[in-house]
């Protein structure tokens, strides 16, 4: 019941850093939910939303968790992040036996879209003897320069030497303000994969992304947020450094993005100044946005017990909160057909277990690119978004936890590169 109507996560929105001085909004609704005054809240939600709430279960909410986490101990302080409309306000609540994040989903009318309770955990690192068993590697920093935006970043390189020049690719990032480690909860599976390719003599380059760095500034310096003021601008830039990199081969250039990075890696390939030996789309996603947002939504109605029209109506909710313009490029942008336009070798990959890049996307870009020379398809049933091997069909919950990259994605990597 817990889930029930409150897993409403923007997994499709970039949240950028705000900072916020009054949170009596908020700390509000968190007494409102603490005093199980379902009424009340449910009336604040938007109307879009509010038919599918069932106040009863919203008054229990908090009954339920101290019965399974104890009483609360004490409250954290908060902090916000907006995206266009959208205000993200969270902070962590510690209680008996465990620590939970308490995230408030509000629009420009200061509606609620949504509210959450999510486990907090203390990051946790990959297993470091198996990492370091397998791992020979040296990485240093360096910055990513693109006009006005410096994004630290770090080359990951063999310790070994060669007699040839190493390849070296460039990670590209999914949506939101993510680090150069890929960081989801405690996975960092950037990170992990460039160490562990080191070993096999695959240099890398890997970025904090803008909205990382810059946080709401972003917005105010991009003028309007886009598909390449997002993640394509910055990746030609790194392209161009990584090119320039002692000991690497500037003719062997790989561009590997993982979910939006990978949708955009045909993009990014079309628009480098920098020969671009291959692509490498890690869970690329192939539909339009509009359409991947609403499978999302349906898909975690069937795990909170939600309907296919309450599904629909969030995610046309969701969708239509975006700015114009960036709606407008995410519209106008086909990704198989941009690769269809690209002659150099590609490697799709995805799991079998990842709900938000599914294997309706898998098959868009096998169907696109179906008989080209040079492009390959690895389906890997088990894996999950962040290509980690897990028994089931994942869940938002489910980033919490951490895991190590399958080595099947490894070797994949390794074979299409040509080691």
């Amino acid at each position: 019941m817990m889930k029930k109507c409150f897993w409403l996560w923007l997994l499709m929105l970039p949240l950028l850093p705000l900072q916020a001085d009054d949170f009596e909004r908020a700390q509000r609704v968190l007494v409102q939910v603490r005093q199980g005054q379902g009424d009340s809240l449910v009336a604040q939600f938007h109307p879009a939303i509010r038919e599918a709430l069932p106040a009863e279960a919203v008054s229990q909410l908090w009954k339920q968790l101290e019965q399974e986490r104890g009483a609360l101990l004490r409250q954290g302080p908060w902090r916000a992040e907006r995206r266009d409309t959208l205000l993200l306000e969270q902070c962590h609540l510690y209680f008996e036996k465990d620590s939970l994040t308490f995230s408030l989903l509000t629009d420009s009318c200061r509606y609620i879209v949504g509210f959450h309770f999510t486990p907090l955990l203390v990051p946790v690192e990959y297993a470091p003897e198996k990492v370091q068993a397998e791992v020979d590697y040296e990485e240093r920093d360096t910055l990513v320069v693109n006009g006005r935006y410096r994004l630290p970043a770090t080359i990951c390189q063999p310790v070994r030497q060669r007699d040839s020049l190493w390849p070296v690719l460039v990670f590209v990032h999914d949506v939101g303000p993510v680090d150069r480690d890929g960081t989801l909860g405690p996975n960092k599976p950037f990170r992990e994969t460039a160490r562990r390719l080191a070993a096999s003599g695959i240099a890398s380059l890997r970025y904090d992304k803008r909205s990382f760095v810059y946080g709401a500034r972003t917005n105010e310096w991009n003028g309007v947020t886009t598909y390449d003021t997002e993640v394509v601008d910055d990746a030609l830039r790194a392209l161009e450094c990584a090119a320039r990199l002692p000991g690497v081969d500037s003719l062997r250039v790989y561009v590997a993005g993982h979910s939006l990075g990978g949708m955009l890696a045909p993009r990014i390939a079309m628009l480098s100044r920098v020969p671009v030996a291959g692509l490498i789309a890690l869970a690329g996603a192939a539909r339009p946005l509009q359409e991947l947002l609403q499978a999302q939504m349906r898909y975690m109605a069937t795990v909170q017990g939600g309907t296919m029209a309450e599904a629909d109506s969030l995610s046309n909710f969701l969708y239509t909160r975006m700015s114009e313009p960036y709606r407008a490029f995410a519209a106008a942008y086909n990704p198989v057909g941009t690769a269809r336009g690209l002659r150099m070798p590609m490697l799709f990959l995805q799991g079998g277990h990842d709900y938000q890049v599914t294997r309706a996307d898998f098959q868009l870009w096998q169907r696109g690119l179906e008989g080209r020379e040079g492009v390959r398809f690895v389906w890997l049933e088990e894996c999950d978004h962040l290509f980690r091997e897990t028994p089931r069909m994942a869940v938002p919950e489910d980033y919490m936890q951490p895991g190590n990259v399958s080595d099947r994605v490894l070797r994949a990597i390794i074979s299409f590169v040509g080691l």
